[in-house]
């Protein structure tokens, strides 16, 4: 599970545990423990310079964000996501959500 991919120090096997683990939440209705598992994951990939994993983090940290109305925190998310932005499908997903942001 999520806890042992952590210890591997791998930061691309703890982002699959991570969407794992986002999955099952999500089926479960469980939106706020999934901005919990994916704010505790964003920090561990940018320190790892797994900054492709950490577009993609901020990008769903941000939609769960949104979901539960946090829209001062998806605008911080947001932007730390597009200063990363360097593949396109990553920038495109955090792009949305600014998108859905500034409406």
């Amino acid at each position: 599970g999520l806890r042992f991919a952590k210890l591997t120090g791998d930061p691309e096997l703890t982002w699959r545990a991570v969407v794992i683990r986002h999955n099952y939440l999500v089926r479960r209705g469980r939106v706020m423990d999934c901005v919990d598992v994916t704010r505790e994951f964003l920090p561990a990939a940018l320190n790892a310079g797994a900054h492709s994993v950490a577009v993609f983090a901020a990008g769903l940290l941000a939609h769960h964000l949104l979901m539960l109305g946090r829209l001062p925190e998806t605008s911080v998310v947001v932007r730390e996501g597009l200063s990363l932005a360097a593949l396109p499908n990553a920038s495109a997903m955090v792009t949305n959500a600014r998108g859905i942001t500034h409406r």
